[in-house]
C-alpha cells in the first residue's frame, strides 16, 4: 500500500508505476493500492499527473478517485510505504501493531539520499517530472528489496496456488455434472481422484510425464465412482448399501480393537454389501454395463486382454497404499470384464480391508470405489523401483527386479535381484543377484497366468544392466510428487512401462 496525505498524486502515482513496473517484468500476484491518511473521498488525480503518467508511461490515470485510509487497509497490507517520514510516523502511532510493516518509501527501497517524496500540488509541470523520476527510482529498489526478501517470488506461488484451485473447483464442478462411467487415461490427472480413485488419478496424472522420459504408460480406461453409484441404482440396491455402509462406519468409528459381538457384526455387514453386489445385473446390453464395453470397442481394446484393479479413494495415497487389499485380475478377455469388475468391487469390502483402515484409522467407507482397466503389459523383466530405501531411509534408489510379471515380484512369489543406484549419476552402487527360479507368466490358454521355470542359464546372472534403469525417469516422478515413490515397472525388447507409483508408505 502506497500512502500520502490526499491520495491525489503521489501514492496514486506511485500505486499505478509499481502496477506498470510489475507487469513489465512479468511478476504476478502482487497487489498494489494506494491510501491518503486525510483524503477527501473521491477525488480526481490532477490533470498534470495525469498527464505525465500518459506521456512518460502510456498510463491512463483517470479512474483514479481517492480514499482515506482505514484499519482494514493497514491489516490487508504485507508492506505499507509512506511517501513522507511525517506519513509513516502518523501510522506508526496510530496503529501500533503494523509498525514493523510500515516504512518511509526511500528507506525501503536503499534510496535514502532522495528522503522524503516532497507534494508536487500547486507547482509547474515540472514538479510532476520530477515526482515522476523520484518514484521510478525509489521503485525500482522496492522491487528489488522485495525480490530479496523472498516476497515476489511468495507472491507469485500464492498467485499459481490460487489460480490452481481455482481450475480444481471447476473440474470438480464439470465431474459432478458430468455422469461420466468410464474414462480414458488421457482425460484424468490427480484432480480426479474422486471421479477415478488414487490409482487412477495418479497414473493419468503421470502419463505425459513418463512419455517425455521414453517410456510409457500402458493405455487404460477408468470405470468411474459414478459408473459404481449408477449400477446401484439400476439395481435398486443405492438405499440398502449406504444403509450398510452407515453402519459399518459406526462399528469402524470405535478405534478399538473389536470384541467378538463387533466381529460378527462386521463380518455380518461385509457378508450382506458384498452380496447386493453380487446379486446386481452388471450385462453387455443394458446400462452401466452396456456403455463400458462400448467403450472397451471405442478405445480399441476390445481384442486386447485387459487387467482389472481396484482404484479407492484412499489408496495409493502418503498415508495409505492399500496394495494387495483389493482383488487384482489379469489377462482379462472383454467376455470375463464386467464379472471381473463386480469382483473387485466386491473385494473392497472383504475382512483384509477393513483390518488394514481399522489400524491406519481410515474411517471413510469406501463407498463409491473406482476400477483401471489397463492393456496387459507382457512384461519380460519387472519390478519395483524405491526412490529412497524402504528399510534404511538412505537416499539412495533402491531397484527389486525379476523375470516375468511384476505380480509375482510385488507377491513375493519369486526371488529378485536387488540393486542399490546412485541418484545424482544413475550408476550402480552395489547389488545382490537372487536366485531366479521362477517367474509369473500369461497362461498357455492365454487368460490368467501361471509360474513357469526360469532357464537355468538366466537364473545366477542380473536381469537389469544399466542402460535399462532411467534415471531421469525415475528422479522425475519423486520431484514432481515431491515424494518418495514406489513405481512399479515392467521391460518389455528393451522398452520400459511405468504400472503405477505411490508413495513410499513402508518405513523401517
Amino acid at each position: 500500500m502506497m500512502v500520502c496525505t490526499a491520495n491525489v498524486d503521489r501514492s496514486p502515482m506511485a500505486e499505478f508505476l509499481l502496477k506498470k513496473m510489475l507487469y513489465d517484468q512479468n511478476i504476478s500476484g502482487v497487489e498494489v493500492f494506494s491510501r491518503g491518511v486525510a483524503a477527501t473521498k473521491n477525488t480526481l488525480m490532477s490533470e498534470t499527473g495525469q498527464a505525465v503518467l500518459l506521456s512518460e508511461d502510456r498510463i491512463c490515470a483517470e479512474n483514479h478517485r481517492s480514499k482515506n485510509i482505514a484499519e482494514v487497509d493497514i491489516q490487508s497490507a504485507d508492506i505499507i510505504l509512506a511517501m513522507e517520514n511525517f506519513h509513516a510516523n502518523f501510522l506508526k502511532e496510530k496503529y501500533p501493531f503494523a509498525t514493523h510493516k510500515i516504512f518511509l518509501l526511500t528507506d525501503y527501497a536503499n534510496q535514502r539520499e532522495i528522503g522524503d517524496i516532497k507534494d508536487p500540488a500547486g507547482q509547474l509541470a515540472d514538479a510532476y517530472h520530477r515526482l515522476r523520476q523520484e518514484l521510478q527510482t525509489s521503485l525500482a529498489g522496492v522491487v528489488k528489496q522485495m525480490r530479496e526478501e523472498g516476497f515476489l517470488a511468495k507472491a507469485m506461488v500464492d498467485n499459481l496456488q490460487i489460480k490452481a484451485d481455482g481450475l480444481t473447483r471447476v473440474k470438480r464442478q464439470r465431474l459432478a455434472e458430468s455422469g461420466w462411467t468410464v474414462v480414458p487415461l488421457e482425460a484424468v490427472d490427480a484432480d480426479f481422484v474422486e471421479l477415478v480413485g488414487g490409482k487412477g488419478a495418479n497414473l493419468g496424472e503421470i502419463a505425459r510425464l513418463v512419455k517425455q522420459h521414453g517410456a510409457t504408460v500402458p493405455p487404460a480406461l477408468m470405470v468411474t465412482t459414478q459408473a459404481f453409484q449408477r449400477f446401484l441404482e439400476e439395481n435398486g440396491l443405492l438405499e440398502a448399501y449406504i444403509e450398510n455402509i452407515a453402519a459399518m462406519d459406526v462399528v469402524l468409528a470405535a478405534r478399538e480393537i473389536p470384541d467378538r459381538d463387533q466381529y460378527e457384526k462386521i463380518v455380518n455387514l461385509l457378508e450382506k454389501i458384498r452380496s447386493l453386489i453380487f446379486n446386481g445385473r452388471l450385462e453387455s446390453d443394458t446400462g452401466t454395463g452396456r456403455e463400458i464395453i462400448q467403450a472397451i470397442h471405442d478405445h480399441g481394446l476390445k481384442e486386447t486382454y485387459l487387467s482389472v484393479r481396484s482404484s479407492g479413494l484412499d489408496e495409493d495415497t502418503e498415508e495409505a497404499s492399500f496394495a494387495g487389499v483389493a482383488e487384482t485380475y489379469l489377462y482379462v478377455s472383454p467376455d470375463e470384464l464386467l464379472e471381473c469388475i463386480k469382483k473387485v468391487w466386491m473385494s473392497f469390502w472383504l475382512m483384509r480391508g477393513i483390518l488394514y483402515r481399522s489400524e491406519r484409522i481410515i474411517q471413510r467407507s469406501p463407498i463409491k470405489p473406482a476400477v483401471v482397466l489397463q492393456e496387459m503389459f507382457d512384461s519380460q523383466v519387472s519390478g519395483v523401483i524405491f526412490t529412497t530405501d524402504p528399510v534404511s531411509d538412505r537416499d539412495v534408489i533402491v531397484i527389486e527386479a525379476g523375470y516375468g510379471l511384476g505380480e509375482g515380484v510385488v507377491s513375493g512369489l519369486v526371488d529378485v535381484d536387488r540393486y542399490y543406484v546412485n541418484k545424482f549419476d544413475g550408476s550402480v552402487i552395489n547389488m545382490h543377484i537372487g536366485k531366479k527360479a521362477f517367474k509369473v507368466m500369461r497362461h498357455p490358454s492365454g487368460k490368467g497366468t501361471c509360474v513357469e521355470s526360469v532357464d537355468n542359464a538366466l537364473r545366477d546372472v542380473p536381469c537389469l544392466n544399466e542402460q535399462d534403469i532411467n534415471i531421469q525417469l525415475i528422479m522425475a516422478l519423486e520431484e514432481h510428487y515431491a515424494l518418495s515413490q514406489d513405481i512399479e515397472f515392467g521391460i518389455t525388447n528393451g522398452k520400459m512401462s511405468i504400472l503405477q507409483t505411490r508413495p513410499i508408505t513402508t518405513r523401517s
